[in-house]
């Protein structure tokens, strides 16, 4: 049993490692680009990315700890990632409001006679 659980704690980590390459990545295209689509793809995939990377770094510490695997190094690196990736979804810049403009009111249009005028600007009977 010993051994399928180092096999998941070895299993994790990876998993946890790219998924906290891949928020550090989303929180940086979400401060620095100015493409408003990936901003926005990034905001709205950065909380999944760090809560999939907190799971992954507690089956990690957990399999560590259920395999007798664990050290003072390990579970330090473990808290360093988690704290991390707490860090990376916690700091929050105020994002920008867009109040839309508002709307101008509908010109008001003279009725076309029905008599005058050329032939194309009189109402089909």
């Amino acid at each position: 049993m010993t051994t399928f659980l180092a096999d998941v704690a070895d299993a994790a980590a990876p998993v946890a490692v790219g998924l906290l390459i891949g928020a550090a990545a989303a929180r940086i295209a979400r401060e620095r680009l100015d493409h408003a689509r990936a901003r926005d793809v990034a905001s709205r995939y950065l909380e999944p990315l760090t809560t999939w990377c907190l799971i992954a770094i507690a089956v990690h510490a957990a399999a560590l700890i259920a395999a007798g695997d664990a050290g003072i190094l390990s579970l330090s690196l473990v808290l360093i990632a988690g704290g991390l990736a707490v860090l990376l979804r916690l700091v929050d810049d105020p994002v920008e409001v867009v109040e839309p403009e508002p709307e101008a009111p509908p010109v008001a249009t003279a009725p076309v006679p029905v008599s005058n005028g050329p032939l194309w600007a009189r109402p089909s009977r």
